[in-house]
């Protein structure tokens, strides 16, 4: 089975209280990733590679050595990114089985959704980590998904 995964960045998801882990760090973040791939048992992962659950599910794929697809928005994303994400994000994607860059050119937040859109038209199961939020790249990802009536597992309370 093909996953993907959309989720949020750090500042909404660390320090929140995912299955009985008390996400604090990314380590932990990590560790509960892990427990819900193992429970899956994919494929594959694909991963749209945006700090947060994005990173956090190709890390573990790659610890777990299932098959990682980097989907990545356009090339540069990370560019903006702190100097220590940037040697994270360069050493995951030469880690990948497979990378997409999938819009040409700089950065703009259409990107990001089109980006969620082929990532989700090419997996079979969506992991969200989706605290319910009306708006942002998450809730847009997960309604694209729901309206293809690809099935979605979303983790947060779990």
């Amino acid at each position: 089975m093909i996953v993907a995964a959309t989720g949020h960045r750090p500042n909404s998801i660390f320090y929140k209280n995912l299955n009985g882990y008390q996400i604090e760090t990314k380590t932990k973040l990590r560790w509960f990733i892990i427990d819900v791939l193992k429970k899956l048992n994919p494929s594959v992962v694909i991963s749209g590679m945006a700090l947060g659950f994005d990173t956090g599910i190709a890390e573990a794929a790659i610890e777990l050595e299932i098959p990682l697809w980097a989907y990545v928005p356009f090339k540069g994303q990370e560019s903006m990114w702190p100097q220590h994400t940037q040697i994270e994000y360069k050493e995951l994607l030469n880690k990948a089985t497979k990378v997409n860059i999938i819009s040409p050119g700089e950065y703009s937040a259409e990107k990001m959704h089109i980006r969620n859109k082929f990532l989700v038209d090419d997996c079979e199961l969506l992991i969200a980590l989706y605290n319910g939020s009306k708006i942002g790249g998450t809730a847009h990802c997960v309604r694209y998904a729901e309206m293809i009536k690809c099935e979605t597992k979303n983790v947060w309370n779990d």
